[in-house]
């Protein structure tokens, strides 16, 4: 990931799911890392699996090439 910039990080599957199709319209490429609350508590009962009152505890971090950066992040001004 060294020629990759982080673009989004969200909670939100739809908001991930919006995006992507933005870029993907437009000939961006993209890459998506995920990552569960759930999994960096384990053992830490209930409370600090769903800490955030969240029903996803996913996280979704897009990803683009730094080159194209700006131009993405033009694309979704305004989106959100």
């Amino acid at each position: 990931m060294f020629n990759k910039k982080e673009l989004l990080s969200t909670y939100s599957h739809e908001k991930q799911t919006q995006v992507c199709n933005v870029l993907r319209e437009n000939g961006i490429g993209y890459e998506v890392s995920t990552a569960g609350t759930a999994v960096r508590n384990i053992g830490s009962g209930w409370v600090a699996t769903n800490r955030f009152g969240r029903e996803d505890n996913t996280e979704y971090r897009v990803y683009v090439k730094k080159k194209e950066y700006g131009r993405a992040l033009e694309l979704l001004d305004g989106m959100f």
